[in-house]
């Protein structure tokens, strides 16, 4: 996690075209940084009708916290409207929420999430929803993406779209249930496991054939087995969305592919359902897999690989850029798998630790003078070393303001001096 006033400890892009307008956009808003608010809309026949959850994630670092005592609060709605094809006003929701957290760190954290459900019933038809949240504290309103919604009542055989779901279970009171990720149906490039549930209305189903392509490459072809009945309703519980049972709804069967992520890279996915392998039906799903709040010095893949001179000598560095510049994401991943990799898994903790370090130094470490946090002396110690152990300052006799960084594992000390006031610390030999 990023901390905005203290040292953290940190956890050791080309992307391609999106496959539709929509992915284009929301990608785009979350390149831009813009990854602080997400929402999702799953819609599940019920019926003659649709029961709709409208799910939403909003970071702590998107709302105003006010101390009072020793408690931060924030205060926010959170509304929707829906509009059908003649923009007839057919839904209007309004929620008022607070939260109440101990300590300032927790407020500027943009890992720290609030996350709610709204839901309600729509008729077969196609609808447009408008979601927005006012913060209370600035009167300010957040504005999230227009969605389309298209409902049909299923019939026995059909397939309902998937589920992104967190591969641990999460425990709400004494029972365990499934997580959802809420992460505007994104499929996680995460280091923690994602999954997918895909729910089908014919519950005498044994098995489902799944396909799924990750930018064209096939990644997963075969035939999904482990299921489980249950009416899916999404609720809160402690701070998640939850997979919970509604008497009111139909019985699904649930097929689960768990830790799915954890095969795939950056871009698209493509994921084909189908009763069975010889099936000429099948139901095609697109998603996108995002890094969620990915390193700022990751959003170029040349930068990316430039950034490296901290660690690596300037004849691989030249060597990795007389690629083609198409391949830079690619040559990039190569080098730090060559370091180390998880097996098991596309996702390189070690090479976000590096470029979260990147992020760090360059907004902690910067000089009024305009030089880049990366460049100045503390800047280049913080991203090979990570955060000291200890930080001390100091007066030296001559009145200069001494700073020592001290490390445990490797067993370092750095001292730096602000010879001129300037907030410029200098590496003393």
């Amino acid at each position: 996690m990023i901390n905005k006033v203290v040292f953290i400890t940190f956890i050791i892009v080309s992307q391609l075209f999106a496959q539709s307008h929509k992915f284009k956009r929301e990608e785009e808003n979350l390149l831009k940084g813009n990854s602080l608010c997400f929402s999702e809309i799953h819609s599940i026949p019920s019926g003659s009708v649709n029961h709709v959850y409208f799910t939403y994630r909003i970071s702590f670092a998107r709302l105003v916290f006010i101390k009072s005592d020793d408690k931060y609060s924030a205060s926010f709605t959170f509304s929707i409207e829906v509009t059908d094809s003649a923009s007839k006003n057919i839904v209007r929701q309004i929620q008022n929420k607070s939260i109440f957290i101990d300590t300032f760190n927790e407020t500027v954290n943009k890992n720290n999430y609030y996350q709610g459900i709204i839901s309600f019933y729509l008729k077969d038809g196609s609808y447009k929803i408008l979601p927005f949240l006012t913060d209370l504290n600035t009167g300010h309103e957040v504005k999230f993406l227009v969605k389309r919604l298209d409902v049909q009542n299923k019939n026995k055989s059909d397939i309902i779209s998937p589920l992104v779901i967190k591969s641990t279970l999460a425990t709400c009171k004494i029972n365990k249930y499934f997580e959802l990720s809420n992460f505007s149906e994104s499929l996680p490039f995460s280091q923690t496991r994602y999954g997918l549930l895909i729910p089908c209305i014919d519950t005498t189903l044994e098995s489902i054939f799944v396909v799924i392509k990750n930018n064209l490459d096939t990644v997963f072809n075969s035939k999904v087995y482990d299921n489980f009945k249950s009416k899916i309703n999404l609720r809160e519980c402690n701070d998640k969305i939850i997979l919970g049972d509604e008497t009111s709804l139909p019985v699904t069967k649930n097929f689960v592919i768990p830790e799915i992520n954890n095969k795939l890279m950056e871009g698209n996915a493509e994921i084909i359902v189908s009763r069975d392998k010889s099936s000429k039906q099948s139901k095609i799903f697109h998603m996108r897999v995002l890094w969620i709040n990915k390193p700022v010095s990751l959003l170029s893949p040349e930068g990316a690989i430039k950034m490296l001179k901290f660690i690596e000598k300037d004849s691989v560095i030249t060597k990795m850029l007389y690629s083609d510049s198409k391949d830079y994401q690619k040559v990039l991943f190569q080098f730090w798998n060559n370091i180390g990799s998880i097996p098991g898994t596309t996702f390189n903790p070690l090479m976000e630790e590096y470029y979260t370090r990147i992020d760090y130094a360059d907004k902690t470490f910067a000089l009024f003078s305009g030089k880049s946090g990366i460049e100045t002396d503390r800047g280049k110690i913080y991203i090979k070393f990570g955060k000291p152990q200890k930080i001390t300052r100091d007066s030296n006799r001559d009145g200069k303001v001494v700073e020592t960084w001290i490390y445990n594992n490797p067993k370092k000390k750095f001292v730096f001096i602000d010879n001129d006031g300037s907030g410029n610390f200098i590496l003393r030999d």
